[in-house]
C-alpha cells in the first residue's frame, strides 16, 4: 500500500460509530466495524478486516474519544494509520450551506454547530467525533 492511499470514513451518532478504511481508488474496505453502546457499561468496538477476521474489544470508559483511540491503535497495529490521507465524516445536516463535501475548518465546525437546531440529536454527536479525530490525528484533513 502506498503512503497516503487510504481514507478513514466515519459515520457517527450519539452512542455509536461505524467506520471503514477504504483505498482511495477502490471500493473494497480493508477494515470496517462498529463501536456501540457508547456511554454505557457494556460498550464495545467490533473490527473486521477484508478477510473476514473479527475482533471485539470492550471499551472501559465507553467514551467517543476512547472508541477513536482504540480504532486508531488498531490501525497502527495493522500498519494502516500511516497510509491514511484523510478522514471523511458523515454529518447529519448541513442545511443549505453544505451540499457537497468540504474540508473541515474552524468556520465549518462553527457552521455545523449552528445547524444543530436542524439535527439536534446528530450534529452535536458528529462534532464530538470530528473534534476527537482532530485531537488524535491533527495532521490529517
Amino acid at each position: 500500500m502506498s503512503l497516503s492511499s487510504l481514507v478513514l470514513v466515519i459515520n457517527c451518532g450519539s452512542s455509536s460509530l461505524k467506520f471503514s478504511v477504504m483505498p482511495v481508488n477502490d471500493g473494497q474496505p480493508l477494515l470496517f466495524g462498529l463501536a456501540e453502546r457508547l456511554g454505557l457499561d457494556n460498550a464495545v468496538i467490533t473490527v473486521k478486516d477484508g478477510s473476514g477476521n473479527k475482533s471485539v474489544l470492550s471499551l472501559e470508559s465507553a467514551s467517543h474519544h476512547e472508541a477513536l483511540k482504540v480504532l486508531f491503535d488498531t490501525l497502527s497495529s495493522k500498519k494502516l494509520i500511516d497510509s491514511l490521507a484523510a478522514i471523511g465524516h458523515r454529518v447529519a445536516h448541513g442545511g443549505s450551506d453544505f451540499k457537497h463535501s468540504v474540508l473541515i475548518t474552524p468556520a465549518v465546525i462553527e457552521k455545523i454547530r449552528a445547524l444543530s437546531v436542524l439535527a439536534p440529536l446528530h450534529n452535536p454527536a458528529n462534532l464530538t467525533w470530528i473534534e476527537a479525530a482532530q485531537a488524535l490525528l491533527p495532521s490529517l484533513p
